[in-house]
């Protein structure tokens, strides 16, 4: 391999930094009853839950805060627009 394919690999290859697998680790914590009753929205990539689970990983917070977080989340922005109890 040469220099310039070494360059594209370090340039295109991102570093592992543990999102993806803290991002299975909570979504596996929240609780069964709200994945299925939202599993369309857990299921949506690039959407509004992409957004809280990256501002959460950055927020450096434990896997329990963030499921508990989304849970609440879901439930204050009602995402599939039902009765909040």
């Amino acid at each position: 391999m040469d220099w310039k394919q070494s360059l594209d690999r370090y340039i295109t290859t991102h570093p592992y930094d543990g999102f993806d697998g803290w991002c299975e680790l909570v979504i596996d914590t929240v609780s069964a009853e709200c994945y299925a009753q939202h599993e369309a929205f857990f299921d949506e990539t690039g959407g509004l839950l992409d957004k809280w689970l990256n501002k959460l990983f950055r927020e450096d917070v434990s896997i329990e805060y963030a499921a508990n977080a989304i849970e609440l989340a879901i439930r204050l922005y009602r995402i599939d627009k039902s009765p909040i109890f």
